[in-house]
């Protein structure tokens, strides 16, 4: 029997990311990348014909609760890529006649043949709409919502797509309640043939794993971690300000998987915290900053207790361009530098909500409800929404020692070589 919340508490619907303009990859790993940019797209729910919308409303997608029989066979909404303009070339400001030339067009090219593409994207979005009807079968009045590298621009085509179920506005206890709930969830996905593999995953955020065996796309579920939402929306934010960020952060995701350090299930680095170690750097380690804080700049528009209803992926922040005009390629360089010489591991936190490092002391106690002094140990980073640490994961000693070398021995080696591909093998 399905245990759903009282109805007093239950989440209101919304649709999920429907914007009129996203800009997602063009081709995978495998392939070399295309002398074309990424295009500006619409995307648009259809039956037959696109039928655009002006709607830009929060966190919305291409369910509009219209459907139409996809080609996998599924009863599900049809998402349609139009785009608006192509950007040929590379980025104007990619090359500047330096010495990182080389480097930032390698920079350029490994990120454009990994990220993650339309197709994938077209993929994800209609697996969406597949899930959205089934969850709504049982819990009428639910939200779905896409998270994490797949919305960010961080994402690869290899990235699972992570999903958060809110079923009510508060928060649960994810220990009992969240359990529950993704137990009946995942007797009903195993109701459903193409739905494979599933396992409930017990841990901090329980998520219910599982793929969709037509697309190929493997899904993380969780239910009302609605921290997971704002940041997103954060993460999106910083990305869309400066054209270098996406490229970088996924160059550090790609170079942290080559060599062993980004699985926080083995103690090491999860693709968020590299992510916000990106940001961070690019707030504070590099002068002029290429970010600002934009917790700072708009503390009403990352509210951490604001409902999630209210978040737009899509909202333009007016900021002033950034000063800093280093060439992609010394950026990273830059990156490894800050982390294997300068920064202090043993005595400071990276708050990218305050655009600074701060030292260790003062995020241990932290005025939050999640927050325990115990969990900042080797690798420091605060959440921007409930101040705990990110990398609480990297917690043994031995294990950090490697990660510090690894980020030692990079440096050292792009400094020498200035070539991206000294430091892209383990």
């Amino acid at each position: 029997m399905i245990r759903r919340p009282p109805r007093s508490t239950l989440f209101p619907y919304t649709t999920l990311f429907r914007s009129r303009r996203l800009d997602v990859g063009q081709k995978g790993c495998d392939r070399s990348p295309s002398p074309s940019s990424t295009s500006d797209v619409i995307y648009v729910a259809m039956k037959r014909k696109p039928q655009p919308t002006q709607n830009d409303t929060p966190f919305r997608n291409v369910n509009d609760r219209q459907s139409s029989s996809s080609s996998d066979g599924r009863e599900d909404v049809v998402p349609v890529l139009r785009p608006l303009k192509s950007n040929l070339g590379y980025p104007p400001d990619l090359i500047q006649g330096s010495d990182w030339d080389n480097l930032s067009i390698q920079i350029w090219s490994k990120f454009m043949s990994c990220k993650q593409t339309d197709e994938m994207f077209n993929k994800k979005m209609r697996l969406h709409g597949v899930l959205i009807q089934i969850m709504q079968k049982h819990y009428p009045m639910c939200g779905l919502y896409v998270v994490g590298s797949s919305m960010t621009m961080f994402g690869t085509n290899s990235s699972d797509m992570d999903m958060c179920l809110m079923l009510m506005a508060n928060d649960i206890d994810q220990r009992v309640h969240a359990i529950n709930i993704l137990r009946d969830i995942l007797r009903i996905i195993k109701s459903y043939d193409y739905f494979v593999k599933a396992e409930l995953i017990r841990a901090k955020v329980p998520i219910l794993e599982f793929r969709d065996s037509v697309s190929g796309v493997d899904i993380d579920l969780n239910v009302n971690n609605s921290v997971g939402i704002r940041n997103t929306h954060l993460l999106r934010a910083y990305s869309n300000l400066d054209w270098r960020v996406s490229p970088l952060v996924l160059i550090v995701k790609l170079w942290a998987r080559i060599h062993d350090i980004n699985d926080a299930k083995n103690m090491t680095i999860s693709s968020y915290s590299l992510a916000l170690m990106v940001i961070h750097y690019l707030q504070y380690g590099v002068t002029p900053p290429v970010l600002p804080s934009l917790q700072k700049l708009f503390p009403h528009k990352f509210l951490p207790g604001q409902d999630v209803r209210e978040l737009s992926l899509y909202e333009k922040f007016q900021v002033p361009p950034s000063k800093n005009t280093y060439p992609l390629g010394h950026l990273l360089w830059g990156f490894f530098h800050y982390y294997a010489n300068i920064f202090n591991f043993e005595e400071e936190a990276i708050s990218v909500r305050r655009g600074s490092k701060v030292p260790k002391h003062y995020v241990k106690f932290n005025s939050s409800s999640k927050n325990i002094p115990g969990m900042w140990k080797c690798l420091c980073i605060e959440e921007p929404f409930d101040w705990t640490n990110t990398a609480r994961a990297v917690y043994d000693e031995d294990v950090f020692a490697r990660i510090k070398n690894v980020f030692l021995t990079s440096f050292t080696k792009l400094n020498k070589t200035t070539s991206l591909s000294s430091i892209m093998y383990s």
